[in-house]
């Protein structure tokens, strides 16, 4: 009898530490669900042909032709593509 208590404590403690962790990571928060106009990125891209390690030559041309037309605020690498964000 004693042993069965002793799980049940156990067992207990153990629901209330994954309830206060799914709480705090916001398991009863709301998930709000909308669709909504995206825009103002620009895919760039350009076929390499053999050696991969050719490719950040040609995102350093990108990179660098960007920042001196001042065009985009952001850019993000995407593999051999780039994600560039325009203002």
């Amino acid at each position: 009898m004693k042993m069965l208590k002793i799980i049940l404590v156990v067992i207990v403690v153990l629901i209330a530490i994954v309830a206060i962790i799914y709480i705090y990571y916001g398991g009863l928060s709301k998930v709000e669900v909308k669709e909504e106009m995206q825009g103002g990125e620009v895919l760039v891209y350009e076929e390499v042909i053999g050696d991969y390690a050719q490719t950040g030559n040609i995102r350093i041309k990108y990179i660098m032709s960007c920042l001196i037309m001042k065009e985009f605020q952001r850019i993000k690498g995407l593999e051999s593509f780039m994600i560039i964000h325009s203002k």
